[in-house]
C-alpha cells in the first residue's frame, strides 16, 4: 500500500468534520464505495453482535478468546480516548499510522463513488480495510444502530448474534419492542445460525419468525456457566463451565459486573456454535481468552487519587437498571457496606435520552447527584438533569464542571463506596482522556 498522505491528526480532524453521531440508515451509498473499494467485504469471515445492550461486551469477549487460536479483528465502538480504538486486531488497536493510511484510502473512495457517507460508515470502512491489512482469520463486529440498514449489515456473517431487545433510539427503530427487534433481527442470513440472549417474549418471537423464514437455526442462550463470586484480592469474577466435570480449576475474568456476566453466557452459547460452523476453539483457549478480556467503561472501577471511581456505560433505563442490580452484588461480594442510598452519583446524557427513566433505575441506590454537562454531540442540559433528580426525591449539587463535581463526590463518598460516573459513553471518553486513564490497563498476560 502507498504511503500516507495524511497524519494521524489530519485523519482524526477529517472525521469528527462528518458529525459523529450523524445516523443515515440505508446501504446503498456504502455499497457504491465497497464496490470502488473492490469488494473488500466478501473476503473476511465474520460474527455481526447487535443488541440494545452488551454488545461491546460480547464483541471483546468473543474476539478475545478466538483471538487464543486465530488472527482476530474487533471493531468496536465508540471509543473512549483515541479513534484507533475502534479497530482492534488481536485485544490491540491498530497504529496510529496505519489508521491514518487507512482514511485516506477511505476518504478517496468516497469521493471517486460521488457519495456521501457518514462518520460510522467510515470508520466501518476503515476498520475491515485494517483487518484485510493485517491479515486477519475472521473478524467481529459490533453494530452500530439496529442492524437491519445498519453499515455492518454490509457484511456475510457466518454466525449472527443478537444480545438483548429494549426500548433505545425508538425514533429510529421503531416505538415497540417488536419494530426494534425486527430491525436486529436484519443482520440474519439464510442458512446461518443465530444466538440470542434473553429476549423478551415479544423479541424472540419476532427473531423466530425472520429465523423460520430464513431457514435459521435459532440457538438461544441457557444454563452456560456457574458463577462462584467475586475475589476482591484479584479484582476478578470466577466461574465454572456448565458442562465443566472433573477437578478443574475454575475461570477468571476481570468484567465484574452481573450484567456482563449475561454477556459472557452469550459469548460462550456463541462459541459452541461456532464450533458446529467449523471454528473451533477449546476450554484452554476459553480460560486465556476471559482471563484476558476487558472493555474500558464498561463497570470499569478504577482509583482517582487513591479512592473508588465506577465508570460505567449505561445509557438508557434497561441499562441503569443493570448497573443498580450490579452495584448492589459486587458492593456484597466485596464485603462493602450496603450502597442503598448512600452512593455520590455523577450523571450526564444525550439530550435524545430520558435522564429521569434512567435515575429513576438508579435512585435506590444515590445519595447524591451530581449534573454533568459536557460539550459531546448534543448535551442534555445540566438543569435538566438537576429537576429530574428532584423529582425522584434526589438530593442535588450542580457544580461548575465535572472536574469541580468529581471533586465534590470524592469528598463526600462514604468510605471504601465508589463514587459513580455513568450516563454517556461519549462523557467517559473525554473524562478518561482528562484524568489519563488507559482504556488498555491490561497486561495481556
Amino acid at each position: 500500500m502507498p504511503g500516507t498522505t495524511i497524519t494521524f491528526e489530519q485523519a482524526e480532524e477529517y472525521l469528527y468534520h462528518l458529525t459523529p453521531g450523524k445516523v443515515e440508515l440505508g446501504l446503498e451509498r456504502l455499497r457504491r464505495v465497497l464496490k470502488v473499494l473492490g469488494d473488500p467485504h466478501l473476503e473476511l469471515p465474520c460474527i455481526l453482535v447487535a443488541g440494545t445492550n452488551g454488545k461491546g461486551t460480547v464483541v471483546t469477549a468473543l474476539a478475545s478468546v478466538l483471538a487464543e487460536r486465530y488472527r482476530v479483528g474487533a471493531f468496536v465502538k465508540p471509543h473512549l480516548v483515541s479513534l484507533v480504538e475502534r479497530v482492534q486486531v488481536d485485544r490491540r488497536p491498530i497504529s496510529r499510522h496505519l489508521f491514518a493510511e487507512l482514511t485516506d484510502r477511505v476518504r478517496r473512495a468516497v469521493a471517486e463513488a460521488g457519495v456521501h457517507l457518514t462518520y460510522f460508515e467510515q470508520t466501518f470502512l476503515i476498520a475491515l480495510l485494517g483487518f484485510l491489512t493485517e491479515e486477519v482469520e475472521l473478524a467481529v463486529f459490533e453494530v452500530g444502530l439496529g442492524g437491519r440498514l445498519d453499515a455492518t449489515n454490509a457484511m456475510e456473517p457466518v454466525v449472527s448474534v443478537i444480545t438483548t431487545v429494549d426500548l433505545d433510539h425508538t425514533h429510529l427503530l421503531g416505538e415497540t419492542v417488536e419494530e426494534i427487534a425486527r430491525e436486529k433481527a436484519g443482520i440474519m442470513r439464510p442458512n446461518a445460525p443465530v444466538v440470542v440472549g434473553r429476549l423478551p417474549d415479544a423479541a424472540l418471537a419476532v427473531v423466530r419468525q425472520q429465523a423460520h423464514r430464513l431457514g435459521c437455526e435459532v440457538h438461544q442462550v441457557g444454563h452456560e456457566l456457574d458463577l462462584i463470586g467475586y475475589d476482591p484480592d484479584r479484582m476478578v469474577v470466577r466461574f465454572f463451565l456448565a458442562e465443566d466435570q472433573g477437578e478443574v480449576d475454575p475461570l477468571t475474568t476481570p468484567m465484574c459486573a452481573l450484567y456482563q456476566l449475561e454477556d459472557l453466557a452469550v459469548v460462550l452459547r456463541t462459541l459452541k456454535v461456532m464450533r458446529q460452523v467449523g471454528i473451533p476453539t477449546t476450554r484452554k483457549d476459553v480460560v486465556r481468552g476471559m482471563r484476558r478480556a476487558f472493555i474500558a467503561g464498561r463497570f470499569d472501577l478504577r482509583f482517582v487519587g487513591g479512592q473508588p471511581v465506577l465508570f460505567d456505560a449505561a445509557h438508557n433505563p434497561s441499562g441503569a437498571r443493570a448497573l443498580a442490580e450490579s452495584l448492589i452484588w459486587f458492593c456484597r461480594e466485596n464485603r462493602w457496606p450496603s450502597p442503598e442510598g448512600r452512593l455520590e452519583l455523577l450523571f450526564g446524557c444525550q439530550a435524545t435520552k430520558d435522564p429521569r427513566a434512567m435515575l429513576a433505575e438508579l435512585a435506590g441506590l444515590v445519595r447524591r447527584v451530581y449534573p454533568i454537562e459536557i460539550q459531546v454531540l448534543s448535551p442534555a442540559p445540566k438543569e435538566e438533569i438537576a429537576q429530574a433528580a428532584r423529582e425522584l426525591g434526589l438530593e442535588v449539587e450542580v457544580t461548575g464542571g465535572w472536574q469541580e463535581a468529581l471533586e465534590r463526590a470524592l469528598m463526600s463518598s462514604e468510605g471504601e463506596l465508589p463514587v459513580v460516573v455513568c450516563g454517556s459513553i461519549y462523557y467517559l471518553g473525554q473524562i478518561y482522556r482528562r484524568l489519563g486513564l488507559d482504556p488498555f490497563p491490561m497486561d495481556g498476560a
